[in-house]
């Protein structure tokens, strides 16, 4: 999994008719006995305090994985294609959704992370994230 161990992000969050957000993420991933792997994150925003969130991921077998976040509203979806990571899950039960790609670098020790917020299927918000895992 390409979050296991500790990991930082820097990055900025745009919503439709405001103002940017720059954000800095913590996070901590380990694989569980059950075989789930778990991501630990604490999400901090310009100005905020910051706020801990947390992934359980389940893989599915065909290359695609499930999982569920502390701060979504339901089960998301994750599909790997080489290097590449897609997640899609809904932020609320009134349409907000969130799809990302993730991209790790050949190293394998950067992530560019990059997604679109949607409501009912109409973008609204975009964000950027810059992933360095720990050596």
């Amino acid at each position: 999994m390409i979050f296991a161990g500790h990991s930082t992000g820097q990055g900025e969050l745009q919503m439709l008719f405001a103002r940017p957000r720059r954000f800095h993420v913590e996070s901590d991933g380990q694989q569980q006995t059950d075989g789930s792997f778990r991501l630990d994150q604490r999400v901090s925003f310009e100005g905020e305090a910051p706020r801990t969130r947390h992934w359980i991921i389940r893989a599915k077998g065909d290359g695609s994985f499930v999982f569920t976040l502390s701060d979504a509203a339901g089960q998301g979806t994750a599909v790997v294609e080489g290097r590449r990571l897609r997640l899609r899950y809904p932020v609320n039960r009134g349409g907000v959704t969130i799809r990302q790609v993730l991209d790790t670098a050949a190293d394998g020790r950067s992530i560019t992370n990059r997604g679109s917020i949607r409501w009912l299927g109409i973008p609204i918000g975009r964000l950027s994230e810059k992933i360095t895992r720990a050596p």
